[in-house]
This record gives C-alpha cells, structure tokens and sequence, in this order.
C-alpha cells in the first residue's frame, strides 16, 4: 500500500513538472508590431497616417494568448524589456499588452507585470493593458499592479482603444495639430496628395464645397461611384451594413480622402460614411475631372500620381501587416 501511495504521488509530481515544462515551451505571445505597422480606427487622415508612419515606432503592439503562469509570464516580461532596452535613440513610450485572447493568469503572471511596472513612469514608458477580463483584472490588482505613484498604467477596454489612447498621446507631441481635430483648407488636402501648393491651387476650383449636418448620409453603401471627398472640418464614421447589423470600419475626420477605392475600382460603393457632427467636405466629381482633363491635363496627371502613391502606401502597410499576422 505504501508502495502505491508512494508510486501515486510521484506520479503526480511528474505529470506536474511535465505539465510545466511543456506548456512552459509553449509561446504566450501571439503578435509583435509597432504603431508605424497597425494603427486604430480612430482617425484615418492622411496626415493621422503619415504621422504615424513617421513616429509610429514609439508605441510597441504586444498580443497576449492562452494561459499566463510562471512558467511563461516572466519569460514575456524578459521580451518586453528586452524589446524597450533595445529601441536605443528612437525610444518606446507605449507599450500597449493585448489580453483578448488571455483565458486566465496566475499569481506570479501578476508579479511580473508588477515589476514590469516598475520601468514605467516619466522617465520611462506608459504601459497600456487591453481587453483584460474582469476576473483576470481582479487577480492583477490583488497583486499590486494598478495605476499608482511612480507607475504609468492606463487601462483600456479593447485594443482599439488603446491604441486610439497611445496614439493621441503621442501625436500631441510631434504633430499637436492633428489631436485637435482642427479643420484642414481642401488646399493642403490636395498639396499631400499632388506634392507642391501651385498644382493643389490649380484643382482646387474643380472642388464643390458641401456641409453636412450631424446624421446625413455623405457616401451610401452600394451606390455608384462617381465621386470622391476630401474632408475639411467634422467626423464621420465609415461603416458596412450586414444580415447581422451594422459594422464600424472606422472614423474620418479633418483631412481624410474617402471614396476613392470605390472611385478608382470604379465599383459601387462598399461602405457608408455618415457624419457624426456638422461636416465640410469638398466634391471632385467625374464631370470636374473630365473638365480637368481638357483644361489642366499635367495637373491632373500629378492628382492620379499622387493617389496611386497613396493607395499604394496603404497597400504595403497592409502587407506589412498581414506578414506580421501571418508569422
């Protein structure tokens, strides 16, 4: 009997360290990206974009999964600041940590992001937890790990959020005009796109102004596509309808292109734009740029090169993107 006894427990303590040992190999972290390879849905404006793009590098993405113990939560911890020690003359200032896909954590998960905390702060870098489930949030806080003196946490309800959070913030610093939703003149619009103020002057008097009150439809989903818009003041939320309801895509505000997928493609519209306040947008139809055609061909040759740059811009940040997903 005591041979059994003995034999059991053994067993036991071997099918635990096993159990350690191999969901210990196994890898918590999903996905690693900056802000320069994934932006929010907040703003899509091409000068939000090209911001980002430019400064993006300060926010590092980090996607969490499974279950988090000891046996693979410090060795994350370890990643992390190993990724922050190594950003050298262009610093990280956020680091966003994903917890979607999170089932559950352990005590000592909760320890490690205690000290992760402990590099955070003025000098160091804001941590930005997401999408943590109540009773994982409820075990981290047990532990200590909440927003308090000399620790930079703020949480965040999903990864959009947090990003959108991190992203504003940094924006205040290296481009303040972009956070304040200030109105962008049609003219700058078109000097991003052509390159020079002389040709954006030169099709700004093909534009048609439109205002737009709060809740009137600017683009409708499945119409022909005969236009695009160039954003000057207000927001509009860009969503799809389905047999499901309807999916938010994402917010346009001051200096946001919309339209020109469909336009170029030349297919019915795929998505609706609805202002969500008072809206000023300007209209370059087709009968203005058959005009334009007949009475400024270079300068419209420098709009179609300047578009396709881009939709071309876009096109490899999506790319990027799906690489990373892919890996």
């Amino acid at each position: 009997v005591d041979g059994l006894a003995t034999g059991l427990v053994v067993g036991l303590v071997a099918a635990a360290v096993l159990f350690v040992v191999e969901y210990g190999r196994v890898e918590i972290v999903r996905h690693v990206m900056t802000g320069r390879d994934y932006q929010s849905t907040t703003d899509a404006s091409e000068q939000r974009l090209a911001a980002l793009r430019a400064a993006g590098d300060a926010i590092l993405i980090v996607r969490l999964q499974g279950f988090l113990f000891f046996g693979t939560a410090d060795r994350m911890r370890r990643r992390i600041q190993g990724l922050v020690e190594a950003a050298g003359e262009s610093p990280i200032r956020y680091v966003v940590v994903d917890f979607s896909r999170v089932t559950g954590v352990d005590s000592s998960t909760a320890i490690s992001f205690v000290r992760l905390a402990q590099a955070t702060g003025p000098m160091g870098f804001t941590l930005v937890p997401t999408a943590m489930s109540a009773p994982v949030r409820a075990a981290m806080a047990r532990a200590g790990f909440a927003p308090g003196a000399g620790a930079a946490i703020v949480f965040a309800e999903d990864l959009d959020r947090g990003l959108a959070w991190c992203e504003s913030a940094l924006l205040a610093t290296v481009a303040p005009g972009i956070v304040a939703g200030a109105p962008v003149a049609v003219g700058d619009i078109l000097g991003v796109v052509v390159g020079d103020a002389a040709t954006a002057g030169m099709l700004a008097p093909y534009l048609d102004r439109l205002e737009l009150a709060g809740g009137a439809e600017l683009i409708a989903q499945g119409a022909a596509s005969s236009d695009l818009y160039f954003i000057e003041a207000g927001r509009a939320a860009v969503s799809v309808a389905s047999p499901e309801g309807s999916l938010r895509l994402a917010t346009v505000g001051p200096g946001s292109i919309v339209g020109e997928m469909a336009y170029y493609r030349g297919h019915a519209r795929f998505a609706s734009v609805v202002a969500e306040e008072a809206l000023v947008a300007w209209r370059l139809s087709a009968e203005s740029i058959a005009r334009l055609e007949a009475e400024q061909p270079a300068a419209l040759i420098r709009f179609h090169r300047g578009m396709a740059g881009l939709l071309a811009e876009r096109l490899a940040g999506a790319n990027r993107l799906v690489q990373l997903l892919s890996d």
